[in-house]
């Protein structure tokens, strides 16, 4: 397996960048695009005020692993809250 901070990566590579709610740091919207692009797309998400993170699909798909279960705890809270009668 490779180090992922040894590994050279391509300028071609196409890469995913996300562009996440500043308050919740959840993904909202992603365009797809080479590695060279990606700081062009980057920039225009930040300047509609989202902040951004640039991943190759490899990250990407463990990162919205990890989202997945965030989301769905914060529904399982919810609906706790919600019969608990606290909402």
């Amino acid at each position: 397996m490779t180090n992922q901070k040894t590994k050279i990566k391509n300028p071609d590579d196409v890469v995913c960048v996300l562009a996440l709610d500043p308050h919740t740091r959840l993904s909202v919207t992603s365009t797809s695009c080479d590695r060279k692009d990606a700081a062009h797309y980057a920039q225009y998400y930040r300047s509609v005020g989202y902040r951004t993170k640039t991943l190759d699909y490899e990250e990407l798909n463990a990162y919205l692993e990890r989202e997945s279960r965030v989301r769905q705890m914060e529904i399982r809270n919810l609906n706790l809250a919600m019969a608990e009668g606290g909402i």
